[in-house]
């Protein structure tokens, strides 16, 4: 048992650490028990992690002149945000299973401490809480019930679709299936309807799945500024290089489903695409009758997507000593151009900030970086 209070910030947490065994697996249980604030919640993860190295710092940039006439509303931050009722706050992520962090991705480059789960769970709440966002949308989450113990503490609601057969079950330290999750701030939206969906190759079900979810902003102050409806989602399509036309079918099938659910209601949709810009399923999309565009687009001078979303350095699979690194763009956050803006995007960090070792590390518990963006709907 390990037990931290912070009376002085109004607020007790406590962590347990319980061992069972499922399947050989040993499951981590973290309980939060409040209420508290977002911020309160955040300077606790701090300060259980003093000692640890901190988060790569990163920075917004206000990309709303390239795409409107809108005035300079300056620096977005956590002390510092829009209060327009039709403008939220997106976090999307890829945060790496647990499980296969400490198996197949073989991080040869991470040292293994930054890989354990109890550190590492807190720099993962840090990420999560650090831009303080009404959305958010996760890949890979095989420790569901801590995320959402943690961030329902503080007013989100989740919801959860895991893979039909994850790989996770089969590693050596098993905490469940991963899957896609969506998270909201009940603050500020309401659900609607929640669909979810098994990505399908023409007619036949595969291992990948998808969340699209109606949110309506709520204004719990003003009832009458209350209504505007949109939709949100996520999917993490097929991995391995060789699989592009396998992806390719999928996000066919995917946009779809997303006509067939939202119709023309305003959109962002988000995942890891485990396709770089130059593959099939990345065109599928960006040519849609739906207008999509991508809002990381916004941060490059020619339009286009930005080097890289992960950079990671892994062994062989077989035992030859090979080092693979790869630096690429797979995620993305699409949105329907006819309704929604991007107002600010937050930077990625550059390879020297990363270190030499790449990613995951110390300073950011994931391979692949989160995409965070406010958007404008309506």
């Amino acid at each position: 048992m390990f037990s931290t209070s912070c009376r002085g910030w109004g607020c007790i947490y406590r962590l347990v650490l319980k061992m069972g065994n499922r399947s050989m697996s040993t499951q981590y249980e973290t309980q939060f028990t409040s209420p508290s604030t977002h911020l309160e919640l955040l300077q606790y993860v701090r300060a259980t992690l003093n000692g640890y190295p901190s988060l790569l710092k990163r920075e917004f940039v206000d990309v709303s002149k390239k795409t409107q006439n809108t005035s300079d509303r300056g620096q977005v931050g956590i002390d510092q945000k829009s209060t327009s009722p039709f403008k939220v706050r997106i976090f999307q992520w890829n945060l790496l299973a647990q499980a296969l962090c400490l198996g197949a991705d073989n991080f040869i480059k991470c040292p293994k401490e930054a890989l354990e789960w109890k550190p590492r769970r807190l720099h993962i709440l840090e990420e999560l809480l650090l831009y303080e966002p009404d959305v958010i949308c996760l890949e890979e989450v095989d420790q569901y019930e801590f995320i959402q113990s943690a961030l329902e503490s503080i007013g989100y609601k989740g919801t959860f679709y895991p893979k039909p057969d994850s790989p996770c079950l089969y590693c050596d330290e098993s905490y469940g299936p991963d899957g896609c999750a969506i998270f909201h701030n009940t603050k500020k939206l309401k659900s609607i309807s929640i669909h979810n969906v098994n990505l399908k190759k023409e007619n036949a079900s595969t291992n990948q799945v998808a969340i699209i979810q109606k949110l309506q902003y709520c204004n719990h102050d003003d009832a009458s500024s209350s209504g505007q409806e949109f939709y949100v989602g996520v999917t993490h399509l097929k991995a391995r290089e060789g699989w592009g036309e396998f992806r390719n079918l999928q996000g066919i099938y995917l946009l779809k489903k997303i006509k067939e659910i939202a119709g023309s209601s305003p959109l962002i949709f988000m995942g890891d695409f485990n396709g770089d810009p130059n593959e099939p399923v990345y065109s599928t999309f960006k040519n849609s009758d739906l207008n999509f565009g991508s809002a990381y687009t916004k941060l490059t001078e020619d339009g286009t997507e930005p080097p890289y979303t992960t950079w990671k350095i892994r062994g062989g699979r077989l035992a030859t000593g090979s080092i693979r690194e790869s630096c690429k763009t797979l995620d993305y956050m699409w949105y329907t151009k006819s309704s929604v803006t991007v107002d600010r995007v937050l930077k990625f960090p550059t390879g020297e900030e990363m270190g030499v070792n790449k990613l995951p590390s110390f300073n950011y518990p994931s391979d692949h970086l989160s995409l965070v963006c406010d958007f404008s709907i309506g």
